[in-house]
């Protein structure tokens, strides 16, 4: 399911997988942009993507700052897509695409 909305989810740390960084509407396997795990699910991230997340992969400091920049920048537009208790969450901001997967 599909929402687009101009509020963003409060999110807790521990209720973030990772968050992208990267170029709007382009391929998001990390060669338009990057991936920033929390440490708190480093191994879900792992199990999900497939291959090991590596410590230098984890920043909680820039999952969080990527959840500022979609919840002040929320009335440009957030997309959220849900599966289950699952959520993916995208906003564009200027020239960048924020997304942001939960657990």
């Amino acid at each position: 399911m599909e929402i687009t909305t101009h509020e963003m989810p409060e999110l807790k740390l521990e209720q973030i997988i990772s968050a992208y960084v990267g170029k709007p509407h382009k391929c998001m396997c990390g060669c338009s942009g990057e991936y920033y795990y929390t440490k708190a699910n480093q191994k879900l991230g792992s199990e999900e993507r497939g291959y090991e997340v590596t410590d230098d992969e984890v920043n909680d400091k820039k999952v969080m700052r990527v959840v500022n920049r979609m919840t002040k920048n929320a009335s440009e537009g957030i997309e959220i897509l849900s599966s289950g208790s699952k959520l993916i969450i995208t906003g564009i901001v200027g020239q960048t695409q924020y997304t942001v997967y939960t657990v």
